[in-house]
Protein backbone atom coordinates (compact mmCIF):
# COMPACT_ATOMS: atom_id res chain seq x y z
CA UNK A 1 0.00 0.00 0.00
CA UNK A 2 1.04 3.80 -0.38
CA UNK A 3 1.22 6.37 2.28
CA UNK A 4 -1.00 6.57 4.90
CA UNK A 5 -3.81 4.10 3.56
CA UNK A 6 -4.29 2.32 6.74
CA UNK A 7 -7.48 -0.17 6.73
CA UNK A 8 -8.82 1.83 3.96
CA UNK A 9 -9.15 -0.06 0.50
CA UNK A 10 -11.72 1.96 -0.75
CA UNK A 11 -11.99 5.17 -3.01
CA UNK A 12 -14.95 7.67 -4.16
CA UNK A 13 -14.16 9.03 -7.21
CA UNK A 14 -16.52 12.42 -8.35
CA UNK A 15 -14.39 13.38 -11.59
CA UNK A 16 -12.51 11.98 -14.74
CA UNK A 17 -12.47 8.52 -12.71
CA UNK A 18 -15.91 7.80 -12.93
CA UNK A 19 -17.16 5.22 -15.50
CA UNK A 20 -17.37 6.90 -18.62
CA UNK A 21 -14.71 9.64 -17.72
CA UNK A 22 -11.13 9.96 -19.07
CA UNK A 23 -9.61 8.33 -16.60
CA UNK A 24 -11.44 5.70 -15.10
CA UNK A 25 -9.03 3.14 -16.99
CA UNK A 26 -6.91 3.46 -14.34
CA UNK A 27 -9.02 1.84 -11.61
CA UNK A 28 -9.01 -1.46 -13.88
CA UNK A 29 -9.15 -4.29 -11.55
CA UNK A 30 -10.68 -2.57 -8.99
CA UNK A 31 -14.60 -3.71 -8.05
CA UNK A 32 -16.97 -1.03 -8.29
CA UNK A 33 -19.14 -1.03 -4.90
CA UNK A 34 -21.91 1.15 -6.58
CA UNK A 35 -22.89 4.89 -6.72
CA UNK A 36 -23.03 7.42 -3.86
CA UNK A 37 -24.23 11.30 -3.22
CA UNK A 38 -21.94 12.65 -0.23
CA UNK A 39 -23.32 15.83 1.39
CA UNK A 40 -24.46 18.08 1.51
CA UNK A 41 -21.35 19.75 2.99
CA UNK A 42 -19.05 20.09 0.25
CA UNK A 43 -17.71 22.50 -2.33
CA UNK A 44 -16.89 20.96 -6.06
CA UNK A 45 -14.09 23.38 -7.17
CA UNK A 46 -13.35 23.64 -11.36
CA UNK A 47 -9.49 23.16 -11.26
CA UNK A 48 -9.58 23.32 -14.84
CA UNK A 49 -8.88 19.34 -16.44
CA UNK A 50 -9.92 17.57 -13.42
CA UNK A 51 -12.47 19.02 -10.38
CA UNK A 52 -12.00 19.13 -6.69
CA UNK A 53 -13.75 18.33 -3.69
CA UNK A 54 -13.54 20.57 -0.42
CA UNK A 55 -14.85 20.39 2.61
CA UNK A 56 -17.13 22.99 3.62
CA UNK A 57 -20.70 24.66 1.70
CA UNK A 58 -24.15 23.30 1.16
CA UNK A 59 -23.58 20.99 -1.92
CA UNK A 60 -23.66 17.40 -2.92
CA UNK A 61 -21.06 15.42 -4.74
CA UNK A 62 -22.21 12.72 -6.47
CA UNK A 63 -19.41 9.75 -7.39
CA UNK A 64 -18.90 6.21 -7.19
CA UNK A 65 -17.36 4.02 -4.69
CA UNK A 66 -14.39 1.29 -5.60
CA UNK A 67 -12.49 -1.40 -4.05
CA UNK A 68 -8.97 -1.01 -4.96
CA UNK A 69 -6.37 -3.58 -5.02
CA UNK A 70 -3.32 -2.32 -2.76
CA UNK A 71 -1.48 -2.38 -6.24
CA UNK A 72 -3.30 0.05 -7.93
CA UNK A 73 -2.79 2.71 -4.76
CA UNK A 74 0.40 4.01 -6.44
CA UNK A 75 -0.94 4.75 -10.15
CA UNK A 76 -3.92 6.70 -8.56
CA UNK A 77 -1.07 8.85 -6.26
CA UNK A 78 0.65 9.40 -9.57
CA UNK A 79 -2.67 10.60 -11.29
CA UNK A 80 -3.38 12.72 -8.80
CA UNK A 81 -0.54 14.07 -7.75
CA UNK A 82 -0.76 12.86 -4.09
CA UNK A 83 0.11 14.44 -1.74
CA UNK A 84 0.99 17.82 -3.71
CA UNK A 85 -1.98 18.23 -5.62
CA UNK A 86 -4.81 16.85 -4.13
CA UNK A 87 -5.24 15.03 -0.50
CA UNK A 88 -7.23 12.74 0.71
CA UNK A 89 -9.55 12.33 3.65
CA UNK A 90 -11.92 9.58 4.95
CA UNK A 91 -16.16 9.34 4.17
CA UNK A 92 -18.39 7.58 5.60
CA UNK A 93 -20.34 5.59 2.44
CA UNK A 94 -23.10 3.13 2.74
CA UNK A 95 -20.49 0.57 1.26
CA UNK A 96 -18.07 1.29 3.91
CA UNK A 97 -15.43 3.94 4.83
CA UNK A 98 -13.71 5.25 1.75
CA UNK A 99 -10.88 8.05 0.62
CA UNK A 100 -11.98 10.82 -1.22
Amino acid sequence: MTRGLGPVQAVFVYGTLRRGGRNHHTLAGSRRLGSRGLGPGFTMLDLGACPGVIEGGNRSVTGEVYRVPARLWPRLDALEDYPDVYTRRVVRTPFGPAWI
